[in-house]
């Protein structure tokens, strides 16, 4: 009796508290609640408690001491809104479900958290979530809105016709957060060309091939590769000839991708990708057909020298060679180019390189796996007492897309250019409490910064872009890698070539599953990833061709083990949620 009158009690201080607070109950909905007159950039008078579920994909990248949620760009958080923030829990974007899921048992779901689109929709059911309708009318920017509603940051936005804006809202990305007519998530936008697959040639090789083709190495443009078959027999050119061009004495591997599915790819497969066929039905992109051809394929590289079978699982095997000088092709993603590059251009004398999109073997540009702009959601609990604070960090963020001036962003790009952080300063954005990228950012970015390199004019430029541009200029007035701690390579790829995203448009591939783990995937992820590494490896390693009847086992085995179960989950979950 007793335990069931203070439940009661509890019960009634709890909805008592709800309504003085206009937290409500019943999936956190608003009635008649009068919001406070906050600024797009509101500093709290008092400061504030918020509790935070934290992305986290680069646990190692925080400096010093420094670590998830006691860091500089906390610090500059909670300076910024007036704030205590304190990180709740925190996850990779492929285990953030399982931390969500088990603070909602406890109903102990943090303030603000990112979710899966699996997870939206479960604590949507369990009523656990704010509706945020009113919270984003009132206080979202109007640049936060235009990405939202209209998936771009386009600085001709305000030229747009109407029918124009109809046309590109009706495909919004905000779309999908929404029940029936009130707004329960905020979708985490990522940059839609960051995953593109990019080719990267060493200047200084191809001008040596040059030199002994047509005796003039000024000529090397005409050796780079226009398909993939053209670049695999560059990589054997690279093999059989830059050791006497060059005088080449330590170890060559001239291919090296940071994403094996890249080289899959080259040969017309897609390796470990869940993806809808036509009829809607969820397949797993290793089990196709033309897979076994591309296993052949890179079987005959690694057999040829070509490509290091070290390289799927021994990463820094990958760096020293790729340090020693010994990786004449990088394939690796648009703005990503690994710290190795890097490595070997400070190290080794000559080295440079040539940029490119990848092609198939018929030179059409390869129609990239890219992930999807929209990745995972944002949510509030029911119980927070701020919810309008996402918004305002949203806010903080969106607007240093826009310009230079803006604040937060103004302090991050200080605090990323401190000599202190050199060592994690491309990472430090992924550190704060909400990570947001608009998705054409990069595109947009890019075309500011040539056009600034070539006129000086910096005028209304975006932070983000002023950012590359300084440390492009920082180089050239200071070329030398032992005193400079710009990132040099890493923006001189992104803005000194021609833009090559544009070459991309249209041809970006959405089809894929990439939300964060479903419960089959948590579930089954150790198992079927294992034995799938291990298969590869002994197919990459062996002495003769893959047959139909290993790779037709090895689909077997794998179904079995658990891809069959996390298909017949995805497929059941789709139907009843879209059906």
């Amino acid at each position: 009796m007793r335990k069931t009158f203070l439940s009661v009690l509890l019960l009634c201080l709890m909805s008592c508290t709800a309504v003085l607070t206009g937290c409500g109950g019943g999936m956190g909905e608003i009635e008649d609640l009068e919001l406070p007159e906050y600024g797009y950039f509101h500093r709290y008078e008092e400061t504030v408690t918020l509790t935070i579920g934290q992305l986290v994909d680069k646990p190692n990248s925080y400096f010093g001491d420094e670590y998830i949620g006691m860091n500089a760009v906390y610090d500059l958080w909670n300076e910024t809104l007036n704030a205590d923030l304190q990180v709740k829990f925190s996850g990779s974007s492929t285990d953030i479900s399982t931390q969500v899921k088990n603070n909602m048992y406890d109903d102990d779901l943090p303030d603000i958290t990112p979710c899966s689109e699996v997870m939206l929709d479960e604590l949507y059911e369990q009523g656990m979530l704010r509706d945020l309708t009113p919270y984003y009318e009132k206080y979202a920017s109007p640049h936060l809105k235009q990405i939202l509603e209209y998936n771009t940051m386009d600085p001709t936005f305000d030229s747009w016709t109407e029918e124009e804006k109809a046309e590109r809202r009706a495909d919004n990305v905000l779309a999908s957060s929404y029940k029936g007519d009130k707004l329960y998530a905020i979708p985490m936008l990522i940059d839609k060309y960051s995953y593109l697959p990019y080719v990267f040639i060493r200047t200084d090789w191809l001008q040596a091939l040059a030199e002994k083709d047509f005796g003039d190495a000024s000529r090397y443009l005409e050796l780079m590769p226009k398909s993939s078959t053209e670049l695999i027999d560059l990589a054997y050119r690279f093999k059989r000839e830059i050791p006497d061009l060059l005088n080449w004495r330590t170890a060559l591997y001239p291919l090296y991708v940071n994403d094996t599915n890249f080289l899959f790819q080259l040969f017309g497969a897609t390796h470990a990708y869940y993806e809808q066929d036509e009829n809607k039905n969820w397949t797993y992109s290793t089990h196709k057909p033309e897979m076994l051809n591309a296993l052949n394929s890179v079987r005959q590289l690694v057999a040829d020298g070509i490509y290091d079978s070290r390289y799927f699982s021994e990463q820094g095997t990958a760096s020293q060679v790729v340090r020693n000088g010994g990786c004449g092709i990088y394939i690796g993603r648009f703005w990503q180019p690994l710290q190795e590059i890097n490595d070997t251009v400070k190290m080794i004398s000559g080295a440079d390189w040539e940029v490119d999109v990848l092609y198939d073997e018929n030179g059409e540009i390869l129609e990239p796996y890219s992930r999807p702009n929209l990745t995972l959601y944002y949510v509030v609990s029911y119980k927070c007492q701020n919810p309008e604070a996402l918004f305002i960090m949203l806010n903080h963020i969106v607007e240093g897309c826009f310009d230079v001036n803006a604040p937060y962003s103004k302090a991050l790009g200080e605090l990323m250019t401190d000599p202190k952080y050199e060592s994690c300063a491309g990472d430090m954005w992924e550190w704060s409490p909400v990570v947001f990228d608009a998705p054409d950012k990069n595109y947009y970015s890019s075309q500011e910064v040539l056009e600034a390199i070539e006129t000086g004019d910096t005028s209304d430029m975006m932070a983000s872009s002023y950012f590359v541009y300084d440390c492009i200029t920082g180089w050239r007035a200071d070329p030398d890698p032992v005193s400079n701690n710009y990132q040099w390579m890493y923006n001189k790829i992104y803005a000194e070539v021609e833009p090559i995203v544009k070459k991309y448009d249209g041809r970006i591939n959405y089809g894929g599953y990439h939300g964060t783990a479903t419960e089959q995937m948590v579930a089954k992820a150790a198992v079927v990833s294992n034995y799938q590494e291990t298969t590869m490896m002994q197919f990459m390693t062996q002495d003769t061709p893959i047959t139909q009847e290993q790779f037709d086992n090895f689909v077997q085995n794998h179904r079995e083990l658990g891809i069959q179960a996390i298909l017949d989950e995805l497929n059941t979950y789709y139907r009843d949620t879209w059906a």
